[in-house]
């Protein structure tokens, strides 16, 4: 079967053909070329890390999970990420990918200072099926971490015992 990228949506369309030889329908605008239509379509669905903890070190890794939601592998594909419209770090993932990919960028980030951080990931140029799926959009929070003192009077273990304390958040 001729699953290449290359091929989705290269077809010319033809009145009246409105099956595949499986049965599936053809997209009538961008038939693939073949007898059979075919998914392409990969995307990034989360950002592993940073995490959601309130507190990150200088050089947090940048992870995410890929998901192929087709039926086409790719081929040395490319991503990109952005943190609150600043830099662009590119990377690409030599090789073929078949299935659903954990990757993480070689450039870290730095997200150690209190605020809010828009992430911005997307693929690059993937030519593929779902447009809404190349690009992942979330938000990470730095807080001081918090701080927890309080007294209690412990006279005897295995007794109830009385404690204070207060408590703010931000």
């Amino acid at each position: 079967m001729p699953y290449q990228k290359d091929l989705n949506g290269a077809g010319i369309p033809i009145g009246g053909i409105l099956f595949d030889i499986n049965g599936k329908i053809r997209n009538d605008q961008a038939p693939d070329i073949g007898a059979v239509e075919f998914m392409v379509d990969f995307g990034i669905t989360q950002l592993i890390s940073p995490n959601l903890d309130c507190v990150h070190g200088s050089a947090d890794s940048v992870t995410v999970y890929l998901r192929q939601f087709g039926d086409v592998p790719f081929k040395d594909l490319r991503l990109a990420y952005q943190v609150n419209g600043g830099t662009i770090f590119m990377d690409t993932i030599v090789g073929t990918i078949y299935n659903d990919l954990i990757y993480t960028f070689k450039t870290p980030v730095n997200i150690s200072i209190q605020g809010v951080y828009l992430f911005r990931i997307w693929l690059i140029n993937t030519r593929d099926d779902n447009l809404n799926n190349d690009t992942l959009v979330t938000t990470r929070y730095t807080k001081p971490a918090p701080e927890v003192d309080f007294t209690y009077n412990n006279q005897c273990t295995g007794l109830e015992f009385q404690f204070s304390g207060t408590a703010t958040y931000y």
